[in-house]
């Protein structure tokens, strides 16, 4: 009796595991209808290496053509995306890479990419609405040549000839390039065609740059070599502003908050400028790096003040726009060049160094003095979507009698904000901050994707032959793209100086 109750049951396994059989079976050949990408030809660089990082995670291969590939901002793909052949159109939220070869990626709002945006023969068009968590990369001068081969595809490196073989042209707009805007210059519109010898390789420009604020017509001429794949020189003879702080932010930032909110984080002196360089470039699949070495002659003078204007703070001569510069030890300074850079990244760890030396041999006083400029940066992923972020800055110099005119300074926006702007200065300056990002994937919002909350740490100083008593920030970011909110703090002041600090900016992909 017993055993007659059991053959049924028995029978029931018996189907349900021929069941479950047939399931796995199917599911075991859809994964391997899935098309699979491998490199073939890998060539040098970083392109062959962030495509062997994106395939060694699970994807999904779409083919462009004419059409571009369009992801609706309704879907979800559990997976990195890769296309192959064209260019495409992201809306969607996408739990991994979106790798673009041959094409260009065009990110719109509301679109949400938990990896990197890349595309390898054209570039990433990101709107500010738009969240790219890990950052995005192009490279416009090679590509892969797509193979199939029973129903998978090979990538063959290829390098892309981008070179205009006209010998005389006008890039930008007829002519006109990328304008800045400052407290000195007010709007810098430079203006001027390009020349191009032997296939491209001797280039140069020649230039005339209107800076309203001073009434002045500056002109600059500059010059490349391509000796040879890797080996390079170049000159650049120039009337210009010069400043120190560049590394604060770039062009278009600080551009953008000089004109509408009246903070230039930048101090400024004039000078003619000559300066030739030659140098070396190496490649490899996670490197890249130079060399070189060189010479600048210079003549400077302090910067004189004008009638700068923006939306806000018109008037304001402490952190606005009517800042005025530092005076400078007007003359010449003539010196010998060294310096170098490198990034290095794998396995999503990125990490950048550059250095410049400077030994002058001619100045304008009685001594002399022995200046380094170092940059570092790392970047790698913490837990699922975090990462961690550093940046640093600093300057060394030695000797007894270092110009105003090479002074590096800290302050305000963008270095440690609860000082005034650019308070700190001198020709000893060290700088580090470091980020810790972490989106909240629970929450999405509609054109602007998740929060990311972002703990900060700055600490910093920039003083005259040594550093005073180094300042500590703390802060606080959430970011909701396109803008970003700060509260930050000077842990060590006390009473009203230890004030929280807050601002609201633009987060620029």
């Amino acid at each position: 009796m017993t055993f007659e109750k059991a053959r049924p049951r028995a029978g029931y396994a018996i189907f349900s595991l021929l069941l479950l059989t047939v399931a796995g079976g199917a599911s075991l050949a859809a994964q391997q209808r899935r098309p699979s990408v491998r490199v073939g030809y890998a060539g040098p660089g970083r392109p062959t290496q962030i495509v062997r990082e994106v395939i060694s995670q699970p994807y999904d291969v779409r083919l462009g053509g004419a059409e571009k590939v369009k992801l609706p901002r309704d879907s979800v793909l559990a997976r990195s995306l890769i296309i192959l052949g064209g260019d495409a159109e992201i809306a969607a939220t996408v739990r991994g890479d979106v790798l673009v070869i041959g094409g260009d990626l065009f990110v719109h709002p509301g679109a949400s990419i938990d990896g990197r945006a890349i595309a390898i023969g054209g570039c990433v068009y990101p709107s500010a609405l738009s969240t790219i968590r890990r950052g995005q990369d192009c490279f416009r001068d090679v590509t892969f040549d797509v193979v199939e081969v029973q129903g998978n595809y090979v990538l063959d490196y290829r390098e892309i000839e981008l070179t205009d073989r006209r010998r005389f042209y006008l890039p930008g707009v007829y002519g006109v390039r990328i304008p800045e805007y400052n407290r000195v210059d007010g709007l810098a519109l430079p203006f001027g065609p390009t020349f191009n010898l032997d296939s491209g390789r001797y280039t140069g420009n020649s230039l005339a740059t209107y800076r309203t604020n001073l009434g002045a017509l500056d002109f600059s001429l500059d010059a490349r070599a391509n000796l040879n794949r890797s080996l390079w020189a170049d000159v650049v003879a120039e009337r210009t502003t010069v400043s120190n702080d560049r590394w604060i932010y770039s062009d278009l930032i600080n551009s953008a908050a000089s004109f509408v909110f009246g903070r230039d984080t930048r101090n400024y002196y004039r000078a003619d400028r000559f300066t030739g360089r030659i140098g070396k470039d190496w490649e490899t699949s996670t490197l890249e790096a130079n060399v070189w070495g060189g010479a600048r002659t210079e003549h400077a003078w302090s910067a004189r003040g004008g009638t700068p204007w923006s939306i806000l703070d018109k008037s304001d001569r402490v952190d606005g726009i009517r800042r005025p510069n530092p005076p400078i030890q007007r003359g010449r300074i003539s010196s010998a060049l060294a310096g170098g850079r490198a990034e290095w990244s794998n396995e999503k760890v990125e990490i950048g160094f550059s250095l410049e030396l400077e030994v002058p041999f001619d100045t304008p006083g009685e001594g002399d003095f022995t200046q380094t400029t170092v940059d570092a940066t790392v970047d790698f992923p913490t837990f699922g979507t975090q990462n961690f972020e550093l940046q640093s800055h600093g300057v060394l110099t030695t000797g007894d009698a270092t110009p105003p005119q090479r002074f590096a300074y800290l302050g305000g926006s963008g270095t440690l904000p609860t000082l005034d702007l650019l308070e700190m200065g001198g020709d000893q300056l060290v700088f580090v901050e470091s980020r810790y990002n972490v989106p909240i994937q629970r929450i999405t919002i509609p054109f602007v994707g998740s929060p990311i909350v972002t703990l900060r740490h700055m600490i910093g100083a920039a003083g005259i032959d040594e550093l005073p008593d180094l300042v500590q920030n703390l802060g606080l970011r959430l970011t909701l793209r396109p803008l970003r909110f700060d509260a930050v703090i000077n842990p060590s002041a006390e009473g009203d100086e230890r004030k929280t600090k807050f601002s609201v900016g633009v987060s620029i992909q």
